[in-house]
């Protein structure tokens, strides 16, 4: 008789494109030459299983091995799968963090050139992980091994403005740098949860020079890159940038001082695209020409960019409701404290002026009311406005 045949079913997807994409960028390659590894298993061939993995089928790494086997990568890379341990693949990780910029930098530099990638323009901003459940305190990274990048802490899970407007989650933020042309990643670093993005600009910019140094840089971003710092720190890269302003109370005032220099543009968001002309929205711009300043070794140093201030009618009534709902608010506030007044928690003078601040301060448009509280415990009497010449 014929000895039974045995099958092994191995289910392989879209494995043989991404193994032929992390060669083209020379994944495996750049690692083992820029890093270097003591293991027996090649770093870089460590490290591609783990992208390999996290792209196909996420698992925890103590179950890498078995899903090595029936998705053919350990096959494929010559490897037992009892070779791809979590211990091992832990030591890779660790081994990868003390690297980063090492690594990061020649990889940006092969995907520019096997893809033909344009990198004159670079799209930044933050964005946030959130965590759940009981975790131990992060801890500083070890301190890295002869030729590593030096070490530094790991970037912190605690509370902070989180990008989905959830309340008391801890969160660790990513800064990620992409092209204009196919929005692919070329840089990125990670930072403690409560990070104040405009902090992290300037450090952005130098790290893009350090991967990117013959490129011709324009920085795009949002309005966290509108400070001085930030804006020197791409006059000093030689490159240019483009963001949103920060309107503080210097631009509101520029603003206020020349809005009778607002001119019409030809302008309409591509959702009318196929409106009648008179149906769109209008847009109205005017230029003004500020200037950096700040004094280097002694010397004067200058630099004039371009302040472009555009006046949306769509923006205007967005905001027209949005300040008009304030308002409604605020007054139903003061009506309630109206109504109450002398009655419950509503006796002593202190608790009363206390509840009205705190009616004001719920929106800007608080600026507007204005109130009276006279007469004596028990007896106070409440009258209250808007003021119609309030600014907000």
């Amino acid at each position: 008789m014929n000895a039974p045949t045995r099958f092994d079913t191995e289910v392989i997807g879209s494995l043989p494109i991404l193994i032929a994409y992390l060669d083209r960028l020379k994944l495996a390659e750049t690692i083992d030459r820029v890093v270097p590894w003591e293991g027996e298993i090649p770093l870089g061939t460590l490290t591609a299983v783990l992208v390999l993995n996290r792209l196909l089928n996420p698992k925890a790494m103590f179950r890498i091995e078995d899903w090595a086997q029936t998705s053919g990568v350990a096959a494929y890379y010559g490897l037992e799968p009892n070779q791809l341990n979590d211990d091992r693949l832990g030591r890779a990780l660790e081994r990868l963090a003390t690297h980063t910029d090492t690594i990061q930098a020649p990889l940006v530099l092969q995907a520019v050139k096997a893809f033909a990638l344009d990198v004159s323009q670079i799209h930044y901003d933050l964005t946030s992980i959130e965590f759940s459940g009981a975790y131990e305190p992060a801890v500083a990274r070890a301190t890295p091994s002869e030729g590593a990048t030096p070490a530094t802490s790991a970037p912190q899970p605690t509370y902070g403005r989180s990008k989905s407007g959830r309340k008391h989650v801890k969160q660790v933020q990513a800064g990620i740098n992409v092209t204009g042309d196919g929005a692919v990643p070329v840089c990125h670093a990670a930072f403690d949860g409560h990070t104040a993005e405009s902090t992290t600009h300037a450090d952005n910019v130098r790290r893009l020079k350090e991967i990117l140094p013959t490129s011709e840089l324009l920085d795009i971003a949002d309005t966290k890159r509108d400070t001085e710092e930030n804006l020197w720190a791409i006059v000093d890269a030689k490159g240019t940038f483009l963001c949103g302003g920060a309107f503080n109370v210097g631009l509101q005032q520029r603003f206020l001082k020349h809005d009778r220099d607002l001119k019409p543009v030809t302008y309409w968001p591509k959702s009318q695209e196929k409106w009648a002309p008179d149906e769109r929205d209008q847009y109205q711009a005017f230029e003004l020409t500020e200037r950096l300043g700040r004094i280097v070794d002694g010397n004067k140093q200058k630099h004039a960019y371009r302040v472009l201030f555009v006046w949306s009618e769509s923006k205007e009534r967005q905001e027209i409701q949005t300040r008009e709902r304030h308002v409604a608010k605020i007054r139903a506030e003061f009506d309630a404290i109206q109504r109450n007044l002398n009655r419950d928690t509503l006796k002593d003078e202190k608790t009363i002026l206390r509840r009205l601040e705190k009616a004001k301060g719920l929106y800007a448009e608080g600026s507007l009311f204005e109130y009276t509280l006279a007469g004596k415990q028990g007896s106070y009497t409440l009258t209250w406005g808007q003021n119609a010449m309030a600014r907000t």
